[in-house]
């Protein structure tokens, strides 16, 4: 992005990454190395994404017989667990089977979070989420978690900001979707690059913007923006 060396393609990727699981690509490669456990896990993540939790666990099934030890299909294995209401007992067996390098992983720290507030532990819930928001700053879910329990614990300032970050990562989802919809249509652009300026990833707004410029959509303001940033 500093180099301006990008294409739309990137932009919309790195604003939206978890449409990249749906990528007409995945099949193919998934049909040329059947056995490769990140192409098990992004047809997991798909699953979950569309709520067919019986299908994401099939493929995460396939994914440890493949990887038993890579930390991905850990971690995808315990946001799977999120989805079915899970028991206190059930996150102490996922998190026993962690691998060494599980601490690296933000899915793995949001999954953490959720047991510690099973465990009325709101303080190390908060703990858990601001390390997945250290290794992933974007992390929705993480994001909201922690607005959650900070509001649990009575900062109630922090647990708004929070909030509001993450409807601005709800605004910014809903203006990729737009633009997949309609990508002649300024307004989602303008909608995008004031989100993510708002979400402080300026060298993104700054690309949105000289897109905007580029495409004829924003005119002088978006130039004297993507300047300013």
């Amino acid at each position: 992005l500093r180099s301006g060396k990008w294409q739309v393609e990137d932009l919309l990727a790195l604003a939206k990454p978890e449409d990249l699981v749906s990528s007409p690509d995945l099949k193919p490669l998934l049909n040329q190395d059947p056995h490769n456990p990140r192409l098990l896990l992004a047809e997991a993540r798909l699953a979950l994404l569309d709520n067919r939790l019986g299908e994401a666990k099939k493929w995460i099934d396939k994914a440890f017989a493949e990887g038993p030890s890579l930390v991905d299909v850990h971690a995808v294995h315990g946001l799977y667990l999120l989805e079915q209401d899970p028991s206190e007992s059930s996150l102490v067996k996922w998190q026993k089977a962690l691998p060494d390098d599980a601490d690296e992983h933000p899915d793995v720290w949001t999954v953490r979070g959720v047991l510690a507030r099973k465990q009325q532990d709101d303080a190390g819930a908060v703990r858990c989420f601001a390390e997945a928001l250290l290794r992933f700053p974007d992390h929705r879910r993480a994001t909201h978690q922690l607005s959650l329990a900070m509001a649990t614990l009575g900062n109630d300032r922090r647990a708004a900001k929070l909030s509001e970050r993450v409807r601005y990562m709800d605004q910014l989802s809903r203006s990729v979707d737009d633009i997949y919809l309609r990508s002649d249509w300024d307004e989602p652009w303008l909608r995008g690059a004031n989100m993510l300026e708002q979400l402080g990833r300026i060298p993104e707004a700054v690309a949105w913007y000289r897109l905007i410029v580029q495409n004829n959509f924003g005119g002088v303001a978006a130039e004297k923006k993507a300047a300013e940033l």
